[in-house]
This record gives structure tokens, sequence and C-alpha cells, in this order.
């Protein structure tokens, strides 16, 4: 009964089970949100992150498995649909909170 009225709220909030389970770090979720709001090379994500090119795969790494990224080429990610519901969901929560 319990989880019946959990899976309920949810609903009624629009938050996926994905977007629950989902926890990033202040890294992650900065390339995720600079992703999202516009097209980014690794340059510009390594400058923006301030990290070298070793710390920048760790994190498209760690982003892939979260299943937020996906790749798309030999050297490009993408959000997922996970990934792009997940950082509107956090952008208007910033907004309104």
């Amino acid at each position: 009964m319990i989880r019946c009225l959990e899976k309920y709220i949810k609903v009624i909030k629009g938050i996926s089970d994905d977007e629950e389970e989902i926890e990033l770090n202040e890294q992650q979720f900065m390339l995720l949100q600079m992703m999202y709001t516009s097209d980014i090379d690794a340059e510009m994500a390594m400058g923006m992150l301030e990290v070298d090119m070793e710390s920048l795969e760790k994190i498209v790494h760690e982003l892939v498995q979260l299943k937020v990224l996906k790749s798309v080429g030999e050297n490009e990610v993408e959000l997922t649909e996970i990934g792009t519901k997940y950082i509107v969901g956090q952008m208007k929560k910033n907004i309104s909170g």
C-alpha cells in the first residue's frame, strides 16, 4: 500500500524512478547543464570545469553508466532522455526553490 502511494505521489509530482535515483556531484551536474544549454566540445568542458582530459573522461564515463549520457560516436556523447528529464527537473527546482 505504501509503495503504491509513493508511486502515485511521484506521478503527480512528475518524478520518474530514474530521476529519483540519480545523484550527481557538482562537476557532473555542471557538465550536464552545459550540455543541455549549449553545444560544447571537450576543450570547452575542461576549461569550464577546470579539469584535465583524464578527469573529464572519468566524469563522462560515470554519467554514461548512470544512463544520463550516451555515446553517439567515437569521441562524442549526448544527453539521453533520462539525462534531459533530470537536468530540466533540477533546473525547474532551482528556479522555483
